[in-house]
């Protein structure tokens, strides 16, 4: 599909209920002291490499590469070299019955994919495909979504990994997957092999660290963002390349949910199908050059992608784990409408 056909599908999708969808108290970022992942703001003296298209997108990832060099900047450690990291949500499902277990795209999803799909591919189609990671939920609409949004990437050889800590994170019907020996076969071009074993279980002592709690969740988002940057490193030592983190120029594309990525990795709402662009790496967090504190992850989000890489996303930012249980009620608060 070219960008005409993207821009038609665009015009079918009702964005006038975006605007009230996010008419919401205003709230500032806070993040718990258990989480050690910061995220920090975009400072205007930051340099990307990119140039914008005639449409105003980017069509290049942005780096810092040459920032690190000898150098502190934002937070990041000069020996912690960062990388690209594309928080992606699915498209719209069919839950808003919370009953449906593992719901599926709707058809305006679909259509939304498509549009994620010529934006993703115009901003990072010029990343080689030995560079690029895609990370998904093992859940049908992200499945769904990372298929058919990240086709151009399947075409090239990249594989797909399932991972059960970008989860959605209630235990509703709706925001719990099918077992893997009933979903992996939709899905021939994704790896299931390290699904959590208690895969699709939120609620059994051996699923403690999947449960709908504050603090699994918030510790599951700092796992799962470790997994990101740790798994990467690996990969890149076992080329032979000898780094202290992934290179400046490896893409990370993360096919999750909402609520998982609003209340515990982020602290951004991202509406159906829209993504944002992160910069992920160790650094410590004093101003000084104390190298005796500990290292902490920080999430920097890149300027162009503050309403969402598709526009669509709200500007607000939120307390991570606001409105998640302290205990596992079951239950579905009023914050996750919408979510998932």
């Amino acid at each position: 599909m070219g960008a005409t056909g993207a821009k038609e599908l665009s015009d079918k999708i009702d964005l006038s209920q975006v605007g009230a969808y996010w008419e919401r108290p205003a709230r500032k970022l806070l993040v718990y002291s258990s989480v050690s992942c910061r995220v920090v703001g975009n400072p205007s003296d930051a340099t990307h490499n990119r140039s914008p298209s005639s449409n105003g997108h980017h069509t290049t990832a942005p780096t810092l590469s040459h920032h690190l060099a000898g150098q502190r900047l934002c937070g990041y450690s000069a020996t912690a070299m960062p990388c690209t990291v594309v928080f992606v949500r699915h498209a719209q499902a069919l839950h808003n019955d919370y009953d449906i277990p593992d719901p599926p795209l709707s058809d305006l999803g679909v259509q939304q994919c498509a549009v994620l799909r010529e934006s993703l591919l115009e901003r990072f189609g010029h990343v080689a495909a030995t560079d690029v990671t895609v990370i998904v939920s093992p859940m049908r609409r992200t499945l769904q979504t990372a298929t058919i949004a990240l086709d151009w990437l399947l075409e090239r050889g990249v594989g797909f990994e399932a991972n059960a800590d970008w989860q959605e994170n209630s235990c509703k019907p709706c925001d719990t997957g099918s077992p893997v020996a009933a979903i992996a076969p939709d899905f021939p071009h994704v790896s299931f092999a390290n699904v959590a074993p208690c895969w699709p279980d939120k609620t059994s002592a051996a699923a403690a660290p999947f449960a709908y709690t504050r603090t699994a969740i918030l510790a599951r988002g700092q796992r799962a963002l470790e997994g990101l940057y740790d798994d990467v490193t690996a990969t890149t030592t076992a080329t032979g390349m000898t780094t202290n983190g992934p290179p400046p120029n490896r893409l990370i594309i993360v096919v999750s949910h909402s609520g998982f990525l609003r209340l515990a990795v982020t602290g951004w709402w991202f509406f159906n199908a829209d993504y944002r662009l992160f910069e992920l790496g160790y650094g410590d967090l004093s101003s000084g050059k104390d190298e005796s504190r500990p290292r902490s992850l920080l999430l920097r989000q890149d300027e162009s992608t503050l309403t969402g890489g598709l526009g669509w996303s709200s500007t607000e930012r939120v307390t991570l784990g606001e409105d998640l249980p302290d205990e596992d009620d079951g239950g579905v608060p009023e914050a996750m409408f919408a979510s998932g």
